[in-house]
């Protein structure tokens, strides 16, 4: 199967599973801290045809990151409102990584292990080793992506957390321009040096946590 066609079926795998589950992990964090808001509008739900935005998701399906419509969250319903909300946004980027994270684990086994226990029998299949990385990567990008300090995106919530309220507050009173200063520096390539260093960092990571894989596939050989 050619490349691209397996890097689209790749993106809209990541587009069915990765999103839902990225808006998912935000309504679920917030039910959980005391905000009901997901819950009472259904999107705490792994559906995506309740997430799916139709620009993130031509995103997604053209560059390899985008997004969904955002979870409606209310600080207000938070005991600690700075503090929650930027456990939420954090819930986001973190969903992604540890889907990254299966993704690779499910890449190793396939080399290692499983032509291992089957006496080299089982031959890798091309396209699910090409899936894979390629779903992995995507993961990567899109925490790298909503990690990127900027409103709406998940980072500024982070970095909000540690700066004086009325600053927070003039903040996410401009934040509509922020979404305008992300597509921007986006399209002058301004962000592309910083997530691809980010990127190969997280690469790097997860890579290193998995390395029990490889060794259980250099001693069983």
């Amino acid at each position: 199967m050619n490349n691209q066609v397996i890097l689209y079926i790749a993106r809209i795998f990541a587009i069915f599973v990765s999103l839902p589950v990225h808006e998912f992990a935000h309504g679920y964090s917030a039910n959980l801290l005391g905000d009901k808001t997901a819950k009472s509008e259904g999107r705490l739900s792994l559906n995506p045809l309740r997430h799916l935005d139709l620009i993130g998701t031509a995103a997604i399906l053209f560059c390899g990151f985008g997004w969904a419509k955002p979870v409606p969250v209310n600080a207000n319903n938070f005991s600690k409102p700075k503090r929650d909300m930027a456990l939420v946004a954090l819930a986001g980027p973190v969903s992604n990584l540890i889907l990254a994270l299966i993704g690779i684990c499910l890449l190793k086994i396939n080399l290692i292990l499983l032509p291992v226990l089957t006496s080299g029998a089982y031959l890798p299949s091309h396209e699910f080793i090409t899936v894979f990385t390629y779903f992995s990567i995507i993961n990567i990008n899109l925490a790298v992506f909503n990690l990127i300090p900027i409103p709406p995106l998940d980072g500024s919530r982070l970095v909000t957390y540690f700066i004086p309220q009325p600053y927070y507050n003039l903040l996410m009173r401009y934040e509509i321009f922020g979404a305008v200063l992300v597509m921007a520096l986006l399209f002058l390539g301004v962000l592309d040096w910083p997530m691809k260093i980010a990127g190969e960092g997280f690469l790097s990571f997860l890579d290193f946590i998995t390395q029990p894989i490889d060794m259980l596939g250099g001693l069983a050989h």
